[in-house]
């Protein structure tokens, strides 16, 4: 547990499990820990951190000793090497401007984790046996898998389109089949327990509501504002391929969200802003909102849950699967077949049901 200290209006940080000599620790006014070193009598040092992690300890070092840290030798790379293949295909166009910006961020962790394996590899030793070795290792995790798959494609791709091998091997390498359900679906009991939890005026529900209303991704439900609004309608370009494939949106403003947003305390450019005011990012949006749902006694829902929630309840109501691709902004009908054909088997077996309930009579 950490003792909160009020002092000079900072919020100072002493942890009881971490001791370490003339440190000062604090949240600034931004939600930003900063940490410092400081001796009696002598100038104060900022240090990188968290406490504990490398940065900290060769800034916390070199402050208190005035030594530094020695640094591991660099490491040649070679000629051929999948470093040096990584490193030119992270500098092409197939990857700065085919790719988004979170994608790209996605790909960059995966083949750095790759790297650090199999970085002195060459890139013409890789088989297909390798590949699928590689690829079965995580077979526990079909998802982990297959996006270990899609980040060295791209590497691979771009080797052969540069003449550094002649055969692509990932070609040869099918994805994983993984669950078909993806995001577990809110249901109407879901959605009725947040709301008891979180009444009209409250943050937490003010985010259900454009989630549940819109149907959107998080990512764009984030960056809403009144500045979208016209004529009664929200007009918008989608996060997601924003750089490359933009989808423009225009979306009704339903009643039931008209009714919310009235009477919700806003941003100023968001209708979501975090305790400090200001925006949310992406990751920390679905951090604060997964504490919302966990409040209201929920688990394992999350808000792109909402949107296959959404879509399920459009095709409930009769709309067809073009009408609900248009309000969802999906590119394909595959996508939205995937979260409406529960919905369609079942009105299928009604058909069924009510003509055989008509040959009876």
């Amino acid at each position: 547990m950490l003792d909160w200290k009020i002092i000079a209006n900072r919020t100072f940080v002493e942890p009881s499990s971490v001791r370490v000599k003339h440190i000062n620790r604090y949240i600034d006014r931004h939600g930003r820990e900063r940490i410092y070193y400081r001796e009696p009598g002598k100038k104060q040092i900022l240090l990188r951190g968290p406490v504990g992690s490398p940065e900290f300890l060769e800034d916390y070092l070199t402050a208190s000793t005035g030594r530094t840290a020695a640094k591991p030798p660099s490491r040649k790379v070679s000629r051929g090497s999948m470093t040096q293949i990584v490193s030119q295909y992270y500098a092409s166009a197939d990857y700065k401007n085919n790719l988004g910006e979170v994608t790209r961020k996605r790909r960059k962790t995966i083949l750095t984790d790759f790297l650090n394996k199999y970085g002195d590899t060459k890139i013409t030793d890789w088989e297909v046996r390798h590949i699928r070795k590689l690829r079965d290792e995580n077979a526990s995790t079909p998802g982990s898998a297959n996006d270990v798959i899609k980040a060295l494609r791209g590497v691979f791709r771009f080797a052969l389109d540069n003449d550094i091998i002649s055969y692509n091997p990932m070609r040869d390498v099918p994805l994983l089949k993984g669950s078909s359900e993806g995001f577990r679906e809110w249901t109407i009991f879901d959605i009725e327990k947040y709301e008891e939890r979180w009444p009209i005026g409250t943050k937490e529900r003010l985010a259900l509501a454009l989630l549940v209303y819109t149907g959107q991704r998080r990512s764009d439900i984030i960056v809403l504002g009144r500045q979208h609004e016209k004529d009664g309608w929200l007009y918008f370009t989608q996060h997601k391929n924003r750089e490359r494939k933009p989808v423009h949106m225009s979306l009704p403003i339903l009643s039931g969200l008209r009714k919310i947003l009235d009477v919700s305390p806003t941003g100023d450019l968001t209708y979501l802003v975090t305790q400090y005011g200001r925006p949310f990012r992406n990751e920390s949006f679905g951090n604060w909102f997964r504490k919302s749902v966990r409040a209201a006694d929920l688990e394992g829902l999350s808000p792109h849950g909402l949107r296959k929630s959404a879509a399920v309840r459009l095709a409930e109501d009769g709309h067809s699967d073009h009408e609900i691709m248009a309000m969802g902004g999906w590119d394909t009908l595959k996508e939205v077949s995937r979260y409406t054909k529960g919905v369609r088997r079942k009105r299928l077996a009604e058909n069924v049901l009510k003509k055989a309930q008509e040959k009876r009579k």
